[in-house]
């Protein structure tokens, strides 16, 4: 079965969606290798590394102004994005937010955003806000969402200023990204947002 996906088109203010553009271009130097995480047996988090076999994209702490108005708008949600995907929002949440750099060559192999076992992560939604120079300078870059046994797939496209919602259970990637002229400002660009269960 597929997962259910909540896609948003305009999610943010059209003049929100330009700051941030302007924020990240004006971050380029802070942005830095993006990692992948190890876990034991029993789920316990043991390292992040960088392994661009897995992942190839870069990334940085989004600003405490950016981090407000998108916790503050998904809370907004709440009750379309659990209805929707069929997750119930959990009380308390802990939101987990990164904004993300994919020039060319980018990708991020399939994997899945929560880990199992009794030390695992407690995230149960996954979120990805797309934005980017209008019109687009690169090509792909799609999010590919599996069903739990992965024979079946759907993809969702990175138009800027849309907001996708999915359980964490789901294995997803992302696939290679085009940017023929090479230059940081054509490429991808991407705010991943984790809606954690407090523990």
């Amino acid at each position: 079965m597929l997962p259910k996906v909540h896609v948003e088109a305009d999610f943010l203010h059209f003049e929100d969606n330009e700051k941030l553009i302007i924020e990240s271009l004006d971050a380029q130097q802070t942005y830095r290798a993006s990692t992948v995480s190890g876990y034991d047996d029993d789920g316990a988090l043991t390292h992040k590394v960088v392994n661009e076999n897995s992942r190839k994209s870069a990334l940085r702490k989004l600003s405490k102004t950016f981090r407000s108005i998108f916790t503050n708008k998904i809370q907004g949600k709440l009750e379309v994005i659990q209805s929707e995907i069929g997750v119930t929002f959990p009380q308390d949440p802990i939101f987990e937010i990164e904004a993300v750099h994919s020039g060319d060559g980018a990708f991020f192999r399939r994997h899945i955003d929560t880990a199992r076992g009794h030390k695992g992560s407690n995230r149960l939604i996954s979120a990805v806000y797309y934005y980017s120079q209008t019109p687009a300078k690169f090509t792909g870059g799609e999010l590919v969402l599996y069903s739990l046994d992965g024979t079946s797939s759907t993809a969702v496209q990175p138009a800027n200023n849309t907001m996708v919602f999915f359980s964490s259970i789901f294995p997803h990637e992302v696939l290679p990204v085009s940017v023929p002229s090479h230059r940081f400002e054509d490429g991808r660009f991407s705010v991943n947002c984790w809606i954690h269960k407090s523990v």
